[in-house]
């Protein structure tokens, strides 16, 4: 229960900035973990509004990141 859904999305941490400014240019926010840690440290979890867990645009990117065919 709750507003906000957690996922380790499949990407280095280091690389967990450039997902999350990949993913604002493309329509889809999605909170970087580092933003609720207290030293701001990179990890590769990610939250996101649980209404809009199924959007197709952040289905979209998600497999876009993975590597997916469109």
């Amino acid at each position: 229960a709750g507003l906000f859904l957690w996922s380790r999305l499949p990407v280095e941490p280091a690389r967990a900035t450039e997902i999350w400014t990949a993913a604002l240019r493309d329509g889809t926010w999605l909170a970087p973990g580092s933003y609720f840690r207290p030293d701001d440290a990179p990890i590769a979890w990610f939250r996101f509004n649980v209404a809009y867990a199924f959007e197709p645009a952040l289905l979209d990117f998600l497999r876009s990141i993975r590597g997916d065919p469109p």
